[in-house]
């Protein structure tokens, strides 16, 4: 179908465009991507071809991002065998990961974040970029993580790994009175910060860095309140 590409403006032909790239989820091993989400909220629903928009994106401008896709989907779905883990006291606390692509990484999550902000999809209610949709795509534009200095991002992973093929709707949240979006792939869970103020302390030593090692920090599912929401969706299904 043509339309006005949301990225570019010039009116093209539009494409079936992921959001989150498609290749993060083992279709080989059957397992569909379990879509937790406010549109249905008595329900999740089961997806084998991922979450897209077919009125996002032109296929030149979906290129942009394509090579940051790949690698993302790569490095997320194999960290466990490039990272260190930190243990404390017999506990699984955290990953480090020496050498990676900071650039590739990075300007993955922002693209993310830009995608789920444009989207009309109702998965992507919950967002609202505001002045923050610009800034993104201006540093998608000029290929720079850091073109601006109120883009920082964070990395969190839940310590139960089967839960990689279930999405949550991403949102806007505060810490600290910043303003946030938190994101939902793979069994990690990326905060971007939106906001020129710097990012509270409890986030700070997990702020993606150049020429420095990705932390990853190891959060508690059960119990939690995505395993709860999880739960209260399972069992209205089963109803």
């Amino acid at each position: 179908m043509r339309g006005i590409c949301k990225f570019c403006g010039a009116k093209d032909a539009l494409i079936k465009a992921h959001i989150v790239p498609s290749s993060l989820y083992d279709k080989e091993k059957g397992q569909a991507l379990q879509v937790f989400s406010s549109e249905h909220p008595d329900r999740p629903e089961k997806s084998w071809t991922g979450i897209y928009d077919k009125e996002l994106v032109c296929r030149k401008c979906e290129d942009i991002w394509d090579t940051w896709d790949s690698y993302a989907a790569e490095f997320l779905r194999n960290i466990d065998s490039i990272a260190e883990p930190i243990h404390y006291k017999g506990e699984l606390l955290g990953l480090r990961v020496e050498d990676y692509d900071y650039e590739k990484l990075k300007l993955f999550f922002l693209s993310v974040a830009w995608r789920c902000g444009a989207s009309i999809r109702n998965e992507f209610s919950l967002v609202n970029l505001g002045p923050y949709e610009a800034i993104l795509k201006n540093a998608i534009e000029a290929n720079e993580p850091d073109h601006h200095a109120g883009l920082d991002v964070s990395i969190n992973r839940f310590d139960n790994t089967e839960i990689g093929t279930s999405f949550l709707n991403p949102h806007c949240e505060r810490w600290e009175g910043v303003n946030h979006l938190r994101i939902y792939m793979y069994g990690f869970t990326i905060l971007v910060k939106l906001d020129k103020r710097p990012m509270p302390a409890a986030f700070r030593q997990l702020r993606m860095e150049r020429n420095k090692p990705l932390y990853v920090a190891i959060r508690r599912f059960d119990g939690g309140p995505e395993h709860r929401l999880m739960l209260n969706m399972v069992r209205n299904e089963s109803r």
